[in-house]
Formats: C-alpha cells, structure tokens, sequence
C-alpha cells in the first residue's frame, strides 16, 4: 500500500483522546464525588467532560466516513472506549451518594450483564466471519444512555424540581428498555446466524 492509500490515523487519535478523558472524570469523581455535599461546579463539570467524550465518539465516525479512512483498530477500539466511558460512568454514578437515587445498582448490574453477553458474542461472531456490527437498536441504546447520564447531571447541577427530576427517571428508564431489548435482538440474530451456518433457514444479520 502507498503513503497515498494509507488511510489517516486522525479518527483514530480522535478516538484515543475520548480514551484519555476517561481516567480525568473518574480521578475527579474519586477525590470529589463521594461527599454528601459535592462540590457545586462537580454536576455541570460532569455533563460537560461526559458530553465532550461522546462527541468526539461522533467526531471519530464521521472523519473516518469523510476520510475514507476506517481501519480494524478502530472498529474493534471505538466501541471498547464507548463501554469504558459510559459504564465507568454508571458504575459511578450508582455509587456517588449524590447520583445514586437516579441510577438504582439493579439497572447498572443489568447494563453490565447486558454489555459482557453481548462483546462475548460480538467476539464470536467477528471469529467465524459473521457481520455482527451496530444494529439501529443498539446506537438507539447508546445514545438513550448518553441523554439519561447528562439529563441526570444537568438536574443536579440546575436543582431541578420535581418534573425535571422526574423526566430524568424517564430517560433513565428508558436506556433500561433499550438496553434490554437491543440485547435480545443481538442474541436473537447471533442465534439466527448461528443456525444459517449451520444450515438452518435464517435470515442474515445486517
């Protein structure tokens, strides 16, 4: 391959910077978060490091479209990186006693639950040459876990009342469902792939 046909390494630095922020939010959680009292800029520093993390997860995306420049690396890395930051953040949120109320444990145990059945079985199905890439449900489930973490941080950092609180339980509740239902359609098509290989009619994953 040429220098001219090597396709450019810029989203994938992209994606190593949303790598870097990860540790920079959890030491600032860890030093600040487990007070009863949390400092006041913590809520609003919180959404905004989270929503810079996960725009450059778009970022990535679209200079590798723009670029022509997808590469193995970051289509094995840019997803592990999304995990780190977002269930680090759960993990987190779920035992801050500032954030707990809204991100009960139960919820986060099944997300993680959800996340380890599901690169178990995207790892597979990579092994035996299956096309086991993002479903539309599952960039819906990312995004809806996303909008439940800021909505949650923003309501702390505003003091919102009660229907701002409440709307933030919404959004929570709905990355839930997601989560729950974008897993059972991977395994449904794992299993579908799984029985076409075999020879069983199924229909092909896409």
């Amino acid at each position: 391959m040429t220098e001219e046909q090597r396709p450019s390494q810029l989203p994938n630095a992209v994606t190593s910077s949303r790598l870097a922020l990860a540790p920079i939010l959890f030491v600032i959680w860890s030093q600040y978060g487990f007070s009863l009292s949390p400092p006041a800029w913590l809520p609003m520093a919180s959404a905004g490091l989270v929503g810079l993390a996960m725009a450059t997860d778009w970022l990535d995306g679209w200079l590798a479209r723009k670029l022509d420049s997808a590469t193995v690396f970051g289509r094995i890395v840019d997803p592990l990186v999304d995990k780190i930051v977002i269930l680090g953040t759960l993990v987190y949120m779920t035992a801050m006693p500032w954030t707990h109320a809204y991100m009960p444990a139960w919820a986060v145990a099944t997300i993680l639950m959800r996340e380890i059945i599901i690169t178990g079985l995207r790892g597979e199905a990579e092994r035996r040459g299956f096309d086991f890439g993002a479903s539309p449900l599952g960039k819906a489930k990312t995004t809806s876990q996303v909008s439940a973490i800021l909505a949650v941080f923003f309501v702390i950092a505003m003091a919102g009342g009660q229907v701002m609180r409440n709307g933030a339980g919404v959004l929570v509740g709905i990355s839930i469902i997601l989560t729950i239902v974008s897993g059972v359609d991977y395994i449904r098509q794992f299993v579908n792939e799984m029985g076409s290989e075999n020879g069983v009619s199924s229909s092909t994953i896409r």
